[in-house]
């Protein structure tokens, strides 16, 4: 009786179901008190101490559903009862014929269509509810009846019927009816090693075609695959076999979103895919920028996006294409390459010191003439260069300036890069865009981030010349990065470029 009231408060968490098990036992309580008439001075005390106990557990349980109703498992059954859109009658037949003949269509809880049983296995379970009507008097088929009654309309009445995980709360009673159903069938049939026989094959039967739909069938369904992120998971298995041997990047929309979301990006649910987390990882938005590991050693950059082109940057494309396919049939359908671009990177950095100048910004008061990078950020920030863009626009285009910047030690966990386009140096932006194409903490020396940023100019933008500059900053505080000079602050920005638009 103790553990009964243990299991009975404790079900109440589990699972709405819960409600209707214990409503269930004291409906056979009331049975054995009012049929049975099974009254003594023992049991009533049993009973009395089996719902006490019953009724502390789950007290925390009866408070939260006064306070909250809304929430309650009684609220969330009756709702998923009534909300349905599919009329009752036709759940009720769906949910039947969900056991012997087209079960639950959703690949996430079954192979598609398959039944819970087979068709003669639910004519043994129909022979076990007969036996239990004929014989309702006696309290072990009372309790079978009862249980039935009670717990098979959650499954028939389900939404979206046939519902496979709804019938796991009558799986027990399924079990017991097939039980008796066999048990009967079994003593009826002349001679009775013919029908064990049978009943064995039966049991064999249903474990080898069980066995198959789980292990063979059901996973290689390209509904389970795509519904379970198989490709995925594959590329998450790659990464954490190789991740320890060469440097990796991970190229994945929504890898750098840190905002909660209902439904996560392929790169958020990659990053939980993988076991080796204390590998030296990389997470890229690769449509946004791209990562060189130590100044441009070799590196696997694994690009997985939402199964369309690798990225949509053609700077990033630029570096991609002069790598080599990873050779691993693991993730032959994902696109995967090694990139080892230090010298080319070497080569594109060195130029930038002769095309590429900037100045300081006019509130810095030494006379600012133009300058050449490589410059210093505070907190070991570099400044390295940018490509040389397209300098005239017409409102409503978008500008794209594409920034190398260095790692030169420990980066503060909530750094963002701004660009900005102004038609005054000393007054605000009239079009700027925050941003960072990585994953700060994750950088390490020597590391050099390709940040591509794209600004969309306003429709009403007067014609005439801007200009271009940018920064850094730590988000939490809003404090910008120091230019430092020498040593020396110089501002907290850099005037990059002029463009010129026009109408």
């Amino acid at each position: 009786f103790a553990a009964l009231a243990l299991l009975l408060g404790g079900g109440l968490y589990l699972h709405p179901a819960g409600l209707m098990v214990t409503l269930m036992v004291l409906v056979y309580v009331a049975y054995i008190l009012f049929v049975r008439r099974t009254r003594t001075p023992q049991m009533m005390s049993y009973l009395g101490f089996s719902l006490l106990v019953a009724a502390i557990i789950a007290t925390p349980y009866i408070i939260s559903t006064i306070r909250l109703p809304e929430l309650s498992g009684v609220t969330r059954l009756l709702n998923g009862f009534s909300e349905s859109p599919q009329p009752v009658f036709e759940r009720v037949v769906a949910g039947f014929t969900g056991l012997f003949w087209r079960g639950d269509s959703s690949a996430v809880f079954n192979v598609p269509g398959r039944p819970l049983i087979d068709p003669i296995s639910t004519v043994l379970i129909l022979v076990g509810i007969v036996v239990s009507l004929r014989s309702w008097r006696k309290p072990r088929y009372a309790l079978t009846l009862i249980a039935a009654l009670l717990l098979v309309p959650i499954p028939l009445l389900a939404p979206e019927s046939p519902l496979q995980i709804a019938y796991a709360a009558v799986l027990p009673v399924l079990a017991l009816l097939f039980g008796l159903g066999a048990a009967v069938t079994v003593r009826q049939i002349r001679p009775r090693w013919l029908a064990r026989v049978a009943l064995t094959a039966l049991v064999m039967f249903n474990f080898v075609w069980t066995f198959t739909d789980l292990f063979s069938t059901w996973p290689q369904n390209p509904e389970v695959r795509a519904a379970y992120q198989s490709e995925l998971a594959e590329v998450a298995h790659y990464i954490d076999l190789s991740a320890w041997r060469v440097p990796t990047i991970i190229c994945a929309r929504g890898a750098t979103t840190l905002t909660p979301q209902a439904i996560l990006p392929s790169g958020s649910l990659l990053s939980l895919m993988i076991n080796r987390q204390n590998a030296a990882l990389r997470y890229v938005d690769c449509d946004n920028g791209l990562v060189f590991v130590n100044g441009g050693d070799r590196t696997q950059q694994i690009l997985y996006t939402d199964r369309t082109v690798p990225t949509t940057s053609a700077a990033v494309q630029t570096w991609l294409t002069q790598g080599q396919a990873l050779d691993s049939a693991s993730i032959a359908s994902q696109a995967g390459v090694t990139l080892n671009a230090g010298a080319a990177l070497a080569d594109k950095i060195g130029k930038f010191q002769t095309t590429t100048p900037y100045v300081f910004a006019p509130e810095v008061e030494t006379a600012s003439p133009q300058l050449a990078p490589p410059v210093s950020f505070e907190n070991n920030l570099t400044y390295l260069g940018y490509e040389l863009p397209t300098f005239t626009y017409r409102a409503g285009d978008t500008v794209t300036v594409v920034t190398y910047w260095r790692v030169d030690g420990a980066l503060p966990p909530d750094l963002t890069l701004f660009t900005h386009v102004l038609d005054d140096p000393g007054a605000p932006p009239v079009a700027n865009r925050d941003t960072i194409a990585v994953l700060p903490a994750q950088l390490q020396n020597r590391d050099i981030l390709m940040q591509v940023t794209t600004i969309l100019l306003p429709q009403t933008m007067p014609r005439g010349e801007y200009v271009v500059s940018v920064g850094a900053y730590r988000t939490q505080s809003g404090e910008r990065l120091r230019v430092l000079d020498n040593g020396q602050p110089r501002g907290n920005r850099l005037i990059l470029f002029n463009i010129e638009v026009t109408n």
